[in-house]
């Protein structure tokens, strides 16, 4: 079973479909992270320059960072992370969490989000900090993206391998029939004939087989007409032997002198 050609080439099949679906799933996935992480930090530069915007036309309107604190707080509860402001000197002037008011930047601060600028002077610098643990949300989606995918590349490597099996089983159809009429002829039946059913590689082979099927066939008729007239023609001297014999045993004629060459 394992050497016949149908579970070869359902085995060859099945190894191209399971590397076709296997590569193009790792380049989806790749490439959707690679495009996803871009959108978002995309949109976080984005975002973060609208804050920047917001809180420098708010310097902008008091002529200074008083009573930004209400603002900073709206930003954070927005965003959903901790917002921080430290004006031109590094000196903490709101925190959505109040707590670092008045305070100085830390030296092991990372850069800021981003610098507020007024009329081209530096007037302060917003950090914005995680307040769960980052990335969670967009691991989460990529997660699903992922399984998504990986159900998508289930279900179509079923459906390839299935249509695989229809298209193998069509096609071997005419070679199992073909398979089928050589066994007959072997068995001595010379009036076995596959339907040629297509003008590819298989149907010329069956057009060839059923050639010499009638060759064979025209070839054992001849030698069977040859043996009857063979028959035929040594009948009646034979026939004639066998009646002198019987005459000449029961008396009614005299055997002949036996033929000598001398």
């Amino acid at each position: 079973m394992r050497h016949s050609l149908r579970v070869r080439l359902l085995l060859a099949a099945v190894l191209v479909i399971v590397a076709a679906v296997s590569v193009s799933a790792l380049v989806a996935s790749r490439w959707t992270s690679g495009e996803f992480r871009r959108y978002v930090a995309h949109g976080g530069a984005m975002r973060q320059h609208r804050y920047a915007m917001l809180l420098g036309n708010a310097y902008a309107q008091h002529h200074g960072w008083e009573g930004i604190q209400a603002q900073v707080e709206q930003l954070g509860q927005m965003a959903g992370e901790r917002v921080v402001l430290a004006d031109e000197a590094g000196q903490i002037v709101a925190d959505s969490e109040q707590a670092l008011v008045g305070q100085s930047v830390g030296a092991d601060w990372p850069a800021p989000a981003n610098v507020i600028s007024v009329g081209g002077t530096r007037v302060g610098s917003l950090y914005l900090f995680a307040v769960t643990a980052p990335a969670t949300g967009e691991n989460d989606f990529l997660a699903n993206v992922n399984r998504a995918l990986l159900v998508g590349v289930a279900a179509g490597a079923l459906v390839a391998l299935l249509l695989t099996l229809i298209l193998f089983k069509r096609l071997l159809r005419p070679v199992a029939q073909l398979t089928a009429a050589v066994q007959r002829m072997e068995g001595g039946d010379l009036a076995a004939r596959v339907e040629v059913v297509s003008e590819d590689e298989v149907g010329r082979l069956a057009h060839a087989f059923n050639g010499l099927a009638a060759s064979l066939a025209r070839q054992e008729q001849l030698r069977r007409n040859m043996v009857n007239d063979v028959a035929h023609e040594l009948l009646t001297p034979l026939t004639n032997i066998s009646g002198y014999l019987e005459a000449a045993e029961e008396g009614l004629i005299a055997p002949a002198a036996a033929w000598s060459p001398t």
